[in-house]
Order: structure tokens, then C-alpha cells, then sequence
């Protein structure tokens, strides 16, 4: 009974910790795709649910080839 009592605290625990996170879209200023942080882009090396401050700073569009530094923010 130890061991369950044991497991569950940490499990509490573990959801109390948990922090809720958005993860923002970008858009590319130069053709206006969208990279979607929960599709990623498995094509190149970003899997879903890669934020876009994670992905390599090599990364480029896919559409059109512009570096990550021509991405803004969608409102």
C-alpha cells in the first residue's frame, strides 16, 4: 500500500508542476508561409511540437529558402 501511496503523491506532484505552454506560430515575411510549431516540418529535420525558438538557426523556409531570421511572429 506504501508503494501506491508513494506513486500517486508523485504523480500529483508532477501535475502541479506542469506548466501549460503556447507555442506562437511564425510567418516567413519574404512568401508568407507559416511554420505551425505542432506539425513541425519533418521534412527538413523538425518534428511536431518543435517550438520556433528550437529549430536550428540553419533552418530555412521550405517554400522559398529564407533563413529563420526573416520569421515574425503571427498576433
Amino acid at each position: 500500500m506504501r508503494l501506491m501511496s508513494c506513486y500517486v503523491s508523485k504523480t500529483i506532484l508532477a501535475e502541479k508542476n506542469r506548466k501549460a505552454v503556447i507555442m506562437k506560430k511564425y510567418v516567413c515575411d519574404v512568401c508568407g508561409y507559416i511554420y505551425d510549431p505542432a506539425k513541425g516540418d519533418p521534412d527538413n529535420g523538425v518534428k511536431p511540437g518543435t517550438s520556433f525558438e528550437n529549430i536550428p538557426n540553419d533552418w530555412v523556409c521550405p517554400e522559398c529558402g529564407a533563413p529563420k531570421g526573416d520569421f515574425s511572429v503571427v498576433e
